[in-house]
């Protein structure tokens, strides 16, 4: 569905991207010309790609069957990381531009999900549960350093437009949350 925000009262709303099939989670690429989801209209959950009007639209990537989700552009539109479950445990993969290969990113154990992109492009941010409870983590963009942040109880974290802060929320209070990103990273 596409809705204008500029406008004070939603007067239209458009569906696009048409299809009989499970379509979730869109993510507009940052030169605002394409829009990555995921989709079942293939057969098995899969990354797929369209034009912003919804045309144009082409499978990105699958791993075997395996459910895909969330997919997230990196600010220079060169790269997709998502979430998926080949193996049952739910990882993150990376998706560069006009490649086909999926590969899978060194984030640890347990399962990895909802990942971000800091708006420099430096880290992704995600969500583990691999110390009992779900926590936010940044991964070192092109390495496998991750670093837990100073957040309580966090899920689907995003980084504010100016990068100053880490939103998200948390799985056993309602409202979203912030943290100042220094703080976030243990720095004061």
């Amino acid at each position: 569905m596409v809705i204008d925000l500029t406008s004070e009262v939603i007067s239209s709303v458009e569906k696009i991207n048409m299809s009989t099939r499970w379509d979730s989670n869109p993510a507009i690429s940052p030169d605002g010309s394409t829009i990555a989801f995921t989709s079942n209209r293939g057969g098995p959950h899969a990354i797929w790609l369209s034009g912003l009007n919804g045309d144009a639209v082409y499978q990105g990537g699958s791993l075997g069957g395996a459910f895909l989700d969330n997919p997230a552009w990196s600010p220079n539109g060169q790269q997709l990381v998502f979430d998926a479950s080949p193996d049952g445990e739910m990882q993150l993969y990376i998706k560069s531009e006009g490649g086909s290969a999926l590969e899978r990113l060194s984030v640890g154990p347990s399962d990895n999900r909802n990942p971000s992109w800091s708006r420099d492009g430096k880290w992704i941010y995600f969500e583990s549960n691999r110390e009992g409870k779900w926590q936010l983590y940044a991964l070192r963009s092109g390495l496998s350093d991750v670093v837990p942040l100073n957040v309580i109880a966090g899920r689907n974290p995003q980084e504010s437009v100016d990068g100053n802060w880490i939103l998200h929320t948390r799985p056993d209070q309602p409202g979203i949350w912030r943290c100042q990103k220094q703080k976030c990273f243990g720095a004061e």
